[in-house]
């Protein structure tokens, strides 16, 4: 057991080092992007929580109370300040800058909370002993080259290592291809046949793989959506241009939020 734990974080930290050209880690993510908007939301439960929370009736961020899906203050103001400056969330009192003055989701929001409703299926899917469905896609999203081995892949026919290096436009090596199916294999995303002597082994994709593989899509579609919607209002689609809640509808976040980083 502690050796495969210490051969899931070797492959792991390797796997951070491929294919530098990707923008798989968040920082690098264009503002109002719902896949570092994700990556957010889903680093803790109570984050989660609380997104799904905002969807009802206005309300404070944070109610008072110990509370296991309630954050505290340093958390709350965390939070807060990527929701604002994703475009995620709005605060209803614009006199109120404070994280309990009541906040709802925008239609951007509402967008990307139809897409968290999609890991309940996507547990149910996952095989036994599988890490939670939330916990998978954050690590997938985070992985350099991950996403797109994933799009990559059959979903119905069955593959060896050799036709992933053929699959991949980058080409990768053995060793690195190695790293990616060990990976998919231990999130439960693919399943491996036995080892026959002389013989390649098969992999396949497995229903939570082919789930995770479709949530993904719909993420990347609704992201694309609306980069298009805002660049049609100019005229022009500009990468860097926020989301189109996020123009003029929020309050600068008060300084004593921006002491930390999300």
């Amino acid at each position: 057991m502690v050796r495969q734990r210490r051969a899931s974080v070797s492959a792991s930290r390797a796997l951070t080092s491929l294919n530098p050209s990707d923008p798989v880690p968040t920082r690098s993510l264009t503002p109002g992007s719902l896949r570092r908007a994700l990556d957010v939301v889903l680093r803790k439960p109570v984050y989660l929580a609380q997104f799904r929370r905002l969807a009802g009736e206005p309300q404070p961020l944070r109610k008072p109370g110990r509370q296991r899906t309630t954050p505290g203050p340093a958390t709350a103001g965390q939070f807060l300040r990527v929701l604002l400056r994703e475009g995620l969330a709005k605060n209803r009192h614009p006199g109120k800058t404070t994280c309990n003055a009541p906040h709802r989701l925008t239609r951007r929001g509402f967008e990307l909370l139809s897409v968290l409703d999609d890991l309940g299926e996507l547990d149910r899917l996952a095989r036994t002993g599988a890490r939670s469905a939330a916990a998978t896609v954050r690590r997938v999203l985070r992985e350099r080259g991950i996403p797109a081995c994933l799009d990559c892949l059959p979903l119905a026919d069955s593959f060896t290592a050799d036709d992933i290096q053929h699959l991949l436009p980058e080409r990768p090596t053995r060793y690195e291809t190695s790293l990616m199916l060990r990976f998919l294999k231990t999130r439960g995303i693919l399943v491996r046949t036995r080892l026959t002597q002389h013989q390649p082994c098969v992999y396949r994709m497995t229903d939570y793989g082919i789930g995770i593989r479709r949530f993904l899509v719909r993420l990347r579609e609704l992201d694309a959506g609306a980069t298009s919607a805002a660049g049609a209002s100019t005229g022009l689609i500009r990468l860097d241009a926020p989301a189109p809640d996020a123009v003029g509808d929020f309050e600068p976040v008060p300084p004593s939020l921006c002491r930390h980083t999300a």
